[in-house]
């Protein structure tokens, strides 16, 4: 913990020191509160000499009533305004990940990979349409531009998402009063090797100053290179109206699409730019598509630039639940058709390989192939005289000739059968066949079987007759006697 000067409230545990800037100091920290509540948060103070200047605490707390309002995915959200021993704090989500400025840094030689700074830029363009278009009380748009985009304060995290932070020099134009002081005439803020011209001019400026600082940032993402160079206003200036050179003249991987976007939002007149941070955002969504680049892919950077910092990361202070998919695979259990099969045991739900072409070798076409049913099927559709055949005979060798089981129909009753049992049943691990019944051979019928039903009907018949025509001849000779 740093010493009690940093303590600014017993709510609040200082870690270490982030950064400063020209107005304020940065602290990690760590948030406590009552059941066992703990997060790690960032905490921004007024720099000590400063603390007792008026001016600079008004802007602060201007800040403050600002961003409390910024409620975007890609923008650092402000969680709390309080007050301690060293003065006005606020208390900001904390990012696991890294300034762009570092990321590009972390590169050193290598060429930059052309979607970090597209997806970057994307997600600051969203933010700064966010924050000109958010109404406030009164129901008007704010229209708050941001006057400080630049590496330093977009964040790249870890989980491949990218953040506008530090509002504190930004200034709502929608306001008609403010309680922070004007801006001095001559005074710019932010930084200026990515200040708008106009703004160095001291002229009048609307959303599209920010969207010539997102191209300064893109240009110096996709090359590398910091773009505009000098120690002043008047010799930045003087830069930016020299011819630029598109990004793909450092980079060749950058595709013309987006040379064509960077070089747009670098116009010296406003009025050539793009018209908004959406219209700016959905041009470099096109192409992002194009590329195939996403968080996956940025957070995959991250981690290789990164590899120590990402796995700390990693561990969020409150686990989530994994997401489950809405589509549900069940294991397909294939059984062995050799003779030395296992019972199958319960298969270990993994993912199941994907099947490169349709099993259709294990169909047959059943206007030439015998039908072979599933085990335990019960397909009705076939009632003429059939033969059970079991045997493997699907394979290239069969183990051993099929044996039959023979099937007595009767004639007058085609749907009962009785099946005679060999002395030898097939082994389990056989499939069953159905092959059609031979054709019956010339003079057989069901009288060549003697205990079959109708043959003892025949011989019943017989005897009765038989019992008749000697009653009969009894009655006829019985009176001659």
């Amino acid at each position: 913990m740093i010493g009690s000067r940093f303590v600014v409230s017993a709510e609040y545990e200082l870690i270490e020191k982030l950064g400063e800037g020209g107005m304020g100091e940065v602290y990690k920290a760590r948030q406590r509160g009552p059941g066992g509540f703990s997060r790690i948060v960032v905490i921004k103070q007024i720099l000590p000499d400063l603390v007792d200047d008026e001016r600079f605490t008004e802007m602060f707390l201007s800040e403050a009533q600002l961003t409390a309002r910024l409620q975007h995915p890609n923008i650092v959200q402000v969680l709390n305004l309080g007050h301690g021993p060293s003065g006005y704090f606020l208390a900001i989500e904390y990012v696991a990940g890294r300034p762009l400025s570092e990321v590009i840094a972390a590169l050193g030689e290598r060429q930059p990979p052309v979607g970090l700074g597209a997806f970057a830029v994307r997600d600051v363009c969203r933010a700064l349409a966010y924050a000109y278009e958010l109404p406030g009380d009164d129901g008007k748009p704010l229209q708050l531009v941001h006057r400080d985009v630049s590496p330093s304060n977009v964040m790249i995290g870890f989980d491949g998402v990218a953040r506008l932070l530090d509002f504190g020099v930004a200034k709502s134009l929608g306001q008609a009063r403010q309680r922070a002081p004007a801006t001095e005439i001559g005074v710019v803020k932010g930084k200026l090797w990515y200040t708008a011209p106009e703004r160095l001019a001291s002229a009048r400026f609307d959303q599209r100053a920010d969207l010539f600082s997102a191209g300064v940032v893109l240009h110096e993402a996709l090359t590398g290179a910091r773009l505009f160079k000098g120690d002043g206003a008047t010799e930045i200036a003087a830069t930016m109206h020299q011819p630029i050179a598109p990004p793909s003249r450092s980079n060749p991987a950058v595709p013309p699409a987006l040379d064509r976007i960077c070089l747009r939002a670098l116009e010296l007149d406003p009025t050539k730019r793009f018209a908004s941070g959406r219209q700016m955002a959905a041009a470099l969504d096109q192409v992002l598509f194009e590329l195939k680049w996403g968080a996956s892919e940025l957070a995959t950077l991250m981690s290789a630039l990164f590899p120590g910092a990402a796995v700390e990361a990693a561990a969020p202070a409150t686990p989530r639940a994994p997401l489950e998919s809405k589509s549900t695979t069940m294991p397909l259990e294939v059984p062995r058709r050799d003779s030395q099969a296992t019972p199958a045991t319960p298969a270990t739900p993994t993912t199941p390989p994907t099947p490169t072409t349709p099993a259709a070798a294990t169909f047959e076409d059943r206007t030439t192939a015998p039908f072979r049913p599933r085990p335990g099927a019960g397909d009705e559709t076939d009632r003429q005289p059939i033969l059970f055949t079991a045997g493997d005979t699907t394979g290239p060798t069969a183990p051993e000739p099929p044996r039959s089981i023979p099937i007595e129909i009767d004639l007058d009753d085609t749907t009962a059968a009785r099946v005679a049992e060999p002395a030898s049943a097939p082994s389990s691990d056989h499939e069953w066949t159905v092959d059609p019944a031979p054709p019956p051979t010339s003079g057989s019928n069901a009288l060549t079987k003697p205990w079959s039903r109708g043959g003892r009907l025949l011989l019943v018949g017989a005897l009765l007759l038989l019992a008749a025509v000697g009653a009969l001849a009894a009655t006829l000779l019985w009176p001659h006697r």
